[in-house]
C-alpha cells in the first residue's frame, strides 16, 4: 500500500467510502420497520397458541376420561 497519495486519490477513496456507506445505509434502514412487522406478527401467533394451549388445557382431561372408558370396553 502507497504511503502518500495525492489528492485526486484520496477524493476518490473517500468518494468510494461515501458509496459503500450508503449501500449500509440503504440495507440498515429497513430494518426497523421489518422487525416491528415480525414483532406484531409474533404478538399474534403468541396469542393463537394462548388460545390452542386454554382449548387443549380443557379438553385434554375429558379426552382422557373418554379415551379410558372405550379401552376399557374393549379390555385394554
Amino acid at each position: 500500500m502507497k504511503d502518500n497519495f495525492t489528492a485526486r486519490e484520496v477524493a476518490v477513496l473517500v468518494e468510494d467510502l461515501k458509496s459503500e456507506f450508503r449501500t449500509v445505509v440503504e440495507v440498515v434502514a429497513p430494518l426497523p420497520e421489518r422487525l416491528s412487522a415480525v414483532e406484531e406478527r409474533l404478538g399474534v401467533v403468541e396469542t393463537r397458541l394462548t388460545s390452542v394451549e386454554d382449548v387443549l388445557r380443557i379438553a385434554l382431561p375429558d379426552l382422557s376420561k373418554r379415551v379410558s372408558r372405550i379401552e376399557s370396553k374393549l379390555g385394554f
